[in-house]
């Protein structure tokens, strides 16, 4: 007999709580797994963004005055990652999903300066899931972030 001869088609149904999602995504925190790099090379379209100074234009060095006066015409490298554990709140209708992310502002590569200023984001998202033609798909309900300033070595980070 080959294996499969007879055999009829079966459904296997898995459930997974919000503790399997909060151990992934506390693994994921503790490991540094997320670190996000932001720089002129891999978004070129932010490279004028990125500018340190910009007269006349809109740049990050707009938002503090001792990084245009004492780092003159340079770019900032930015770094994206979790600075506490993402977090899962499953309910009968929707699926919560936040965290908070620090990004971390350097004056050459994050990988070998310190960071000069972070700015901290705390965000929260809203998933309706549904399956639609076999697939399971979500619709994004609610979105919340908001903007605190971090540890700065460049003066105050104006509130946004």
């Amino acid at each position: 007999m080959v294996a499969g001869d007879g055999l009829e088609p079966r459904m296997i149904v898995l459930w997974l709580g919000e503790s399997v999602w909060n151990c992934l995504l506390g693994s994921i925190h503790k490991s540094g797994i997320i670190k996000i790099p932001v720089n002129k090379e891999n978004v070129p379209e932010m490279e004028s963004f990125l500018r340190t100074s910009c007269p006349g234009s809109f740049c990050v060095g707009k938002f503090f005055d001792m990084l245009s006066k004492e780092y003159p015409d340079k770019h900032i490298e930015m770094s994206l990652h979790t600075s506490d554990e993402p977090y899962v709140h499953m309910k009968t209708d929707d699926i919560t999903v936040g965290g908070q992310f620090a990004l971390d502002l350097h004056v050459g590569s994050i990988y070998t300066t310190k960071p000069l200023a972070t700015i901290i984001l705390d965000g929260t998202m809203s998933v309706t899931p549904s399956v639609v033609e076999d697939k399971l798909v979500g619709k994004v309900t609610n979105l919340n972030f908001e903007f605190k300033p971090g540890p700065s070595e460049i003066g105050e980070i104006s509130p946004m």
